[in-house]
């Protein structure tokens, strides 16, 4: 386990209590396998984050941390309403679909329903709304690992530990964002869904 005093929340450095951490956020030792992405889903999202988990503090070791993005989960049913409301989805894309004569298929119109809008959906619906709201910087869409789920799960992130020294959003255009997206609360550290580990 690490403890680390050194803490960031949101681009401001502050000193604390120590904090013990295990693996995920810290190396494993020895070989990483699909079964280990179980304790990532434990992981509560962190209320300041460990100076050793920015990715500019690792430059000189030869693992890099897991992406964490500073930000809030975000619900998906209002993702699937952006869609809708967008004409963003998978009856979307079987409109392109050149018609073919005699082939022996026909689509069911019932099945077409049923279908949900996918990530990428969900992603250019969200974009899409964040341009119509004139940010001055977009926030991002983010698969995150779901601790309350245990799966994956969406987040509108404002930073990451890697992009951290290039600035984060505009604190200002917080309240829009929040109010638009239905978020609560302040923004806390989410361990990224696919690169969760050391590496």
């Amino acid at each position: 386990m690490v403890s680390g005093s050194s803490r960031i929340m949101g681009g401001q450095p502050s000193e604390g209590v120590a904090v013990r951490l295990k693996f995920p956020l810290v190396p494993k030792r020895g070989k990483i396998c699909s079964s280990d992405q179980e304790k990532a889903f434990e992981v509560d999202p962190l209320e300041q984050l460990p100076g050793f988990l920015l990715a500019s503090g690792c430059e000189k070791l030869k693992k890099r941390p897991p992406t964490l993005h500073l930000g809030w989960p975000m619900d998906d049913s209002l993702l699937v309403r952006l869609c809708e409301e967008r004409g963003i989805g998978p009856s979307e894309e079987l409109e392109e679909l050149p018609l073919l004569e005699d082939d022996g298929y026909a689509l069911d119109s019932d099945n077409e329903e049923d279908m949900e809008p996918d990530l990428i959906h969900k992603m250019r619906a969200f974009f899409c709304r964040c341009d119509e709201l004139q940010l001055n910087v977009c926030p991002d869409l983010v698969t995150i690992c779901d601790p309350s789920t245990k799966k994956m799960g969406l987040a509108v992130a404002v930073l990451s530990n890697y992009n951290f020294w290039d600035g984060e959003l505009d604190r200002k255009e917080w309240p829009k964002i929040m109010n638009e997206f239905g978020l609560e609360g302040k923004p806390k550290w989410y361990l990224d869904f696919n690169e969760w580990f050391w590496n």
